[in-house]
């Protein structure tokens, strides 16, 4: 019998949300979490404990110029001149003075744990303003599909003015990926800090009438049977 009370809460489920917050789902000790790379292209990053970030080296210091590309969640007291506000998650573009841009660059990755329509919102903003005249371009796609690229600087970005992303009921496959990439615009020798927020969310397909019809007289026949087996 209670095989059939799960059965009758099955129908629901099927269409409620997924959702997944780059954010609130962050975390200093595992990588990959759960759904989220922090990578530099599709190698995770390691996490580096003076820095306090996901870096390219886990002994990594300001000092040694191979600890780019970097993620990070920011924490009250974080400094070194960028826009930072406890809480934001914020990305370094990998540069040849402090990285092996050869490696790949700074990436994002999340893996679709279900197939549905996936809700894409979030934005992005340049957060290094004591170097003002830096820029990087972000690429942002599911699978192989460009949803959108841009470049974010100083003058068409800030944490005030992000630049903004909406993407709805998208199409998504279980185990498809999406990926944000954030590299140097063209002619910038050093990279830059953006800060970067993103929510997904799969809303799963509603089952159709006819399931549904032929679901209800299912149970309602494995219904008759429990009862003449138990009478």
């Amino acid at each position: 019998m209670r095989a059939l009370v799960g059965l009758l809460f099955f129908c629901p489920i099927l269409s409620a949300g997924i959702i997944s917050n780059l954010a609130t789902d962050w975390s200093n000790t595992v990588n990959p979490n759960g759904l989220w790379t922090y990578a530099q292209a599709t190698t995770p990053l390691v996490f580096d404990a003076t820095l306090d970030e996901w870096t390219a080296d886990a002994n990594a210091t300001l000092s040694d110029h191979d600890y780019l590309p970097l993620w990070g969640q920011v924490t009250p007291g974080d400094a070194n001149g960028v826009d930072y506000v406890a809480g934001n998650i914020v990305v370094h573009s990998v540069d040849s003075a402090n990285g092996t841009p050869a490696n790949g660059e700074a990436t994002l990755l999340w893996v679709s744990p279900f197939t549905g329509l996936l809700d894409i919102t979030g934005d992005i903003w340049f957060a290094h303003s004591q170097f003002p005249t830096r820029s990087n371009d972000y690429t942002l796609m599911l699978g192989s599909t460009v949803l959108t690229t841009g470049s974010v600087n100083q003058g068409d970005s800030s944490l005030g003015a992000p630049i903004q992303w909406n993407f709805l009921s998208v199409p998504v496959t279980t185990g498809e990926v999406l990926s944000l990439v954030i590299q140097r615009s063209s002619g910038q020798t050093l990279g830059s800090f953006d800060g970067v927020n993103l929510t997904l969310s799969i809303n799963l397909p509603e089952p159709s009438p006819a399931w549904l019809l032929a679901a209800g007289m299912a149970l309602f026949g494995l219904y008759g049977f429990y009862r003449r087996r138990s009478a």
